[in-house]
């Protein structure tokens, strides 16, 4: 699998420094950048590993692959930003609620706008192979194993899931019952990161072994990730959200709501269960003008208490001020592990380089 492929497998640029930063705001700052674009270079990375782990797969005996998608040059990575949409403004209330009535009105049938991503090869071939073959490239691709059916009595396990003699077809290959899933996981080593969350390795299967080859430690590699682009995305907005402005703007939004009418909704997450479940809901019939009105008339009359709301709270901007200062806090304290992944994935760029050229 070498050739086209291997030309945009690793493009990355490296923007940042691992110079002592200087304090203060100026300090979270530079952590921030280095943080951006060291992220930044992972999609390299990580298609680095798929490519090598197709050469895995081949070495036992698979021909045909998984899709691996388009490569963007990391333009879906870097440093997380508080992502919660920001409230519309009253005009933008009144005039089309939060704009989300639109995307599913009757004019386009309220289907998604999203496509499929894969510019860099055809892999139909895949979508040819059956659930089973799908299933032990799956699984030696992940536990390094493929986990023989015979031995559970998988005749046995379908009456005992499907009594009733009802087990779909693909019961034991898509559908996996617990013992199969179960199997799987006592195959692997639990590794604790430092924060105490675990997860699990399986130093057997192609997808450790690639990830070996291109970045040198796998276990260094997750460590790495899970602080410096994950514990961005959960420890950040945890701390973030439990500080005192927020959480005094949670409850002057939320009696705010409830003067409205809506004294059901307690957080501003809370809208968009109110959005899809209850307005926009399933039963709708899109293609009925009087619904469809109802409905819209629903979303705004909702936007327009949420766009009240927040220029009396200033909810949604306690909480990016709150996230800001929470991420620049967390930066800070881990600065020596936002280095050391930086040092990381620029070894690891140079070694996939030298892997998929050879």
């Amino acid at each position: 699998m070498t050739g086209p492929l291997l030309v945009a497998a690793v493009v990355i640029t490296s923007a940042c420094t691992s110079d002592a930063p200087t304090e203060g705001e100026d300090k979270a700052s530079q952590l921030a950048d280095s943080v951006d674009a060291t992220d930044k270079q992972l999609e390299g990375i990580d298609h680095a590993i798929e490519l090598v782990v197709r050469r895995c797969m081949e070495d036992r005996g698979f021909e045909v692959h998984t899709p691996i998608g388009s490569y963007s040059d990391g333009e879906m990575y870097g440093t997380p930003e508080f992502s919660e949409p920001k409230p519309p403004t009253m005009a933008e209330a009144q005039e089309r609620g939060f704009g989300y009535g639109v995307e599913f009105g009757p004019e386009n049938g309220g289907e998604s706008e999203v496509g499929t991503a894969n510019d860099q090869e055809d892999d139909s071939a895949w979508y040819d192979l059956t659930i089973e073959e799908q299933t032990e490239y799956g699984e030696i691709l992940t536990y390094g194993h493929f986990f023989d059916r015979d031995e559970f009595g998988l005749e046995e396990l379908k009456e005992k899931y499907f009594p009733d003699g009802d087990a779909p077809d693909h019961f034991g290959w898509g559908l996996i019952p617990d013992e199969i899933a179960e199997l799987r996981e006592s195959t692997g080593e639990t590794y604790t990161f430092p924060d105490g969350t675990e997860t699990k390795f399986f130093p057997e299967s192609c997808r450790f072994w690639a990830e070996e080859q291109v970045t040198g430690d796998p276990y260094l590699y997750h460590e790495y990730q899970h602080t410096t682009v994950f514990g961005l995305q959960t420890s950040v907005f945890e701390d973030a959200m439990q500080r005192e402005e927020p959480v005094a703007a949670r409850g002057a939004w939320a009696a705010c709501m409830a003067d409205a009418g809506y004294e059901h909704l307690t957080e501003a997450s809370d809208l968009w269960h109110e959005l899809y479940a209850v307005i926009w809901h399933d039963e709708l019939d899109r293609d009925d003008p009087a619904q469809t009105e109802a409905a819209h008339e629903s979303e705004r009359a909702l936007a327009i208490a949420h766009a009240s709301c927040e220029e009396e709270t200033g909810f949604w901007q306690a909480k990016s001020d709150a996230w800001d200062a929470a991420l620049a806090d967390y930066l800070v304290e881990h600065e020596d592990e936002v280095y050391a992944w930086f040092d990381f994935v620029e070894a690891a760029e140079e070694r996939a380089a030298e892997l998929l050229a050879s």
